[in-house]
């Protein structure tokens, strides 16, 4: 008896140990600001337009432009840059492994879940995004600075990846069984139905059901409620016994989608389709289709 009144309460400790980390990954402004000008905390501003970042920032933080962490891979424009320089990068801005690396952008948009996935994909689990953003962050006329900050690059960033658990390829999307694994493209309708798009192929990977990724969050750029984000997810058969891999044009929207699906909602198999229609489309053997996904 007294056995399995330990087991369970060792169980219970895991169980909120494990919350609590997930709960980690989601920031707010306000326990950001309580950690300011902490030890092992580097803060990562990828708003798009760099004059928006000499207008002023949250202090500490330094800019990186979205587009800095992708790179071309055999002729495909747009894929994660390679583990090796990914580490020369965070060197730089003298992030070491017990860094954690807070991101944010103009509300909570993709740029920043793209840097945590990339990070995911690194090995380095020490990241954060800030809820809503440096919108919120300016709204409630919390500290902002023009100042640069003081920073001393790490003479090698040593990282454990890739851990290919998080990211999807080409061809695991063909093989995925609708049955254990659900294909979710996060892009605006008309992108996935067919009706828009700039690339070669118009439409969708045949299975991919839609939804769209700004749909999890309200109209302040902050996360809906758990409790909404489980009740949409599952109309849907998104439901975390299930293999879930999200896609979008160029693995950008899909990298929100993860991030809400794996550290909002604790989903634990999940991955990011980088290459995403901007690969599949560009191969003339895969199969493309318009409309709407009967499933």
């Amino acid at each position: 008896m007294a056995y399995r009144v330990w087991l369970v309460v060792l169980v219970g400790v895991l169980a909120t140990s494990f919350a609590g980390a997930q709960g980690q990954k989601l920031l707010t402004t306000e326990a950001l600001a309580g950690q300011l000008g902490g030890e092992g905390q580097k803060i990562i501003d990828m708003r798009e337009k760099i004059q928006d970042y000499w207008a002023g920032h949250i202090p500490g933080a330094q800019w990186v432009s979205p587009e800095a962490l992708r790179w071309p891979e055999n002729g495909v424009p747009g894929m994660v840059m390679p583990v090796e320089q990914l580490a020369k990068l965070l060197s730089a801005l003298g992030v070491t492994r017990d860094t954690t690396v807070v991101v944010y952008a103009e509300q909570s948009n993709y740029p920043p879940a793209y840097l945590v996935w990339a990070l995911d994909y690194l090995g380095h689990q020490q990241s954060a995004m800030l809820d809503g953003g440096f919108k919120k962050w300016q709204a409630e006329n919390r500290t902002v600075t023009q100042d640069y900050p003081a920073v001393t690059p790490c003479p090698c960033f040593s990282y454990i990846g890739p851990n290919n658990s998080v990211r999807a390829l080409t061809d695991q999307v063909l093989r995925c069984d609708e049955k254990t694994t659900v294909l979710l493209d996060v892009r605006q309708k008309k992108l996935y139905t067919g009706e828009e798009g700039t690339w070669q192929r118009k439409g969708h990977i045949p299975g991919a059901i839609w939804h769209f990724w700004g749909d999890d969050l309200k109209a302040d750029g902050t996360w809906k409620s758990k409790e909404e984000l489980r009740a949409t997810y599952a109309a849907l058969g998104v439901t975390p016994d299930k293999r879930i891999i999200t896609s979008c044009g160029q693995g950008q929207m899909s990298a929100h989608t993860y991030f809400t699906l794996k550290y909002v909602l604790g989903f634990s198999n999940v991955s990011n389709y980088d290459g995403s229609f901007n690969v599949w489309s560009s191969v003339k053997s895969l199969p493309v289709v318009t409309g709407e996904n009967p499933r």
